[in-house]
């Protein structure tokens, strides 16, 4: 294995730790013997065309980080699937981790954006803005103008349909089949996982409302065995949950105050099960 590619949210990024060497992936990529990481973030060109270190020869094994703090998992499935077409030549000797968002996390493409003529609160993922449920239509109505460009029949329907609670998780499991079968068909090793629990913040979400046909359905459709615990409500957050409870240790930054992010425990922890899951899938390609 030479190339290690990661993505998905703040747990993945390494949010509280030292970047591109305490996140549970750099900690899985070191195991491996891969010891350098890309400085390239926003981009997704082949890294043949890039330099370095300091401007020296791409070494021969890299790891690259594309987690992103508040991702959606539409942005998780997009990047994984742009960084996987533009590297072609790199999948014999690639592994994709992937860490799977919050379903009630969205990102609304703002078409007159750009670096030059930024629009208020667009953040830096390309002409894409993060949105978290609950803020949703306060952000959005920003974007709509005093001539009211974008009508309130028009706002309502995307309200109603884009952000119905049960949509949202018909989307996610999209999401997860789409990039699974784009890895299956091309034979590109990859491993899943949770990082957040997302069960409990549907029922948080929707006061005990699911839609149980359409989860079970798609779930059928999932490979569980690609995914840590082989099943997809085993998330890395409750993981840690279990650890500190079971075994009184500390495994998060500061959980209860305001930062439920994974310290170096939590990322080093999470790190064996990710590694031990590919020992179990790939052990004599590792």
């Amino acid at each position: 294995m030479k190339y290690v590619v990661a993505i998905g949210c703040s747990f993945v990024q390494g949010s509280g730790v030292e970047l591109t060497k305490e996140e549970a992936p750099a900690l899985v990529a070191n195991k491996l013997g891969i010891n350098h990481a890309s400085d390239q973030h926003d981009v997704d060109e082949d890294i043949t065309s890039q330099s370095g270190p300091d401007g020296a020869p791409i070494p021969d094994k890299l790891y690259f980080n594309r987690g992103l703090a508040g991702a959606c998992n539409k942005f998780i499935r997009r990047k994984t699937m742009n960084w996987v077409s533009c590297n072609q030549d790199k999948w014999e000797d690639l592994i994709v981790l992937v860490g799977w968002s919050s379903p009630f996390r969205h990102e609304l493409f703002i078409g007159g954006w750009s670096y030059d003529n930024p629009i208020p609160y667009v953040d830096r993922t390309g002409g894409y803005r993060q949105l978290n449920s609950p803020n949703i239509t306060g952000e959005l109505a920003q974007f709509i103008d005093e001539d009211e460009n974008i009508n309130n029949d028009f706002f309502r329907h995307y309200i109603v349909h884009h952000y119905d609670f049960d949509e949202q998780i018909r989307v996610f499991l999209d999401e997860i089949i789409i990039l699974q079968s784009f890895l299956k068909v091309n034979n590109i090793k990859y491993i899943f996982w949770n990082s957040l629990d997302y069960k409990k913040r549907w029922e948080k979400n929707v006061y005990g409302h699911k839609n149980e046909k359409t989860s079970l359905y798609k779930n059928s459709l999932i490979d569980t065995n690609h995914w840590i615990g082989n099943s997809i409500e085993y998330s890395w957050e409750k993981f840690l949950d279990e650890v500190d409870e079971e075994q009184g240790l500390t495994t998060r930054m500061a959980k209860g105050k305001g930062d439920d992010h994974p310290n170096q425990l939590g990322h080093k922890l999470w790190a064996d099960k990710i590694y031990k899951k590919m020992e179990k899938l790939y052990g004599k390609e590792l």
